[in-house]
């Protein structure tokens, strides 16, 4: 097969002929448009990936998906890990697809557990507070004021338990 060179001045031109034949992306699916569609093509930083076909043009893609696959080429460029032989990419992508797609269904997740970076405690609506703050007088005659936290405390959590009174968060 005879591998021809694109002239930067044919690069355009090269790119409406493909929009043409592939008007969707590749990747995502999304419809192409003069203003999303780019050329996309193996760097030759990547040749310990892709021996054989470095620097050729693969497709016609979107701009973003171009930015995530540059991105993902890099980085599985710059790991540490052994994996870094030819075409050992897509099956680590495979591998990753199948990941999320198990673990996106609540019933494939062992133990549903919140991790602690993606939850705040949620803060009492002063609003609900204020009516919990009424009925503690008018019960205990004791003056409680709205936690500078706006969390709950322990001896708000005690006294709302002991009079049966739930808070509204936001």
């Amino acid at each position: 097969m005879e591998i021809k060179k694109l002239k930067k001045s044919e690069l355009k031109d090269y790119r409406l002929k493909l929009l043409k034949k592939y008007p969707y992306c590749e990747i995502c699916g999304i419809k192409l448009t003069e203003k999303n569609a780019v050329i996309d093509h193996i760097h030759k930083e990547h040749k310990s990936m892709y021996p054989e076909t470095t620097t050729l043009i693969r497709g016609l893609i979107c701009s973003d998906c171009n930015i995530i696959l540059g991105k993902i080429e890099n980085q599985f460029l710059r790991s540490s890990r052994e994996y870094k032989e030819k075409n050992k990419l897509p099956d680590i992508l495979n591998n990753m697809s199948k990941y999320i797609k198990k673990y996106s269904k609540l019933e494939n997740i062992e133990t549903p557990l919140i991790h602690p970076r993606e939850w705040k405690p949620l803060k009492i609506k002063k609003s609900s507070f204020n009516k919990f703050k009424k009925q503690i007088k008018d019960i205990y005659n004791i003056d409680i004021q709205y936690p500078k936290s706006g969390k709950l405390t322990k001896r708000i959590k005690e006294l709302s338990e002991k009079i049966n009174f739930e808070f509204e968060f936001y």
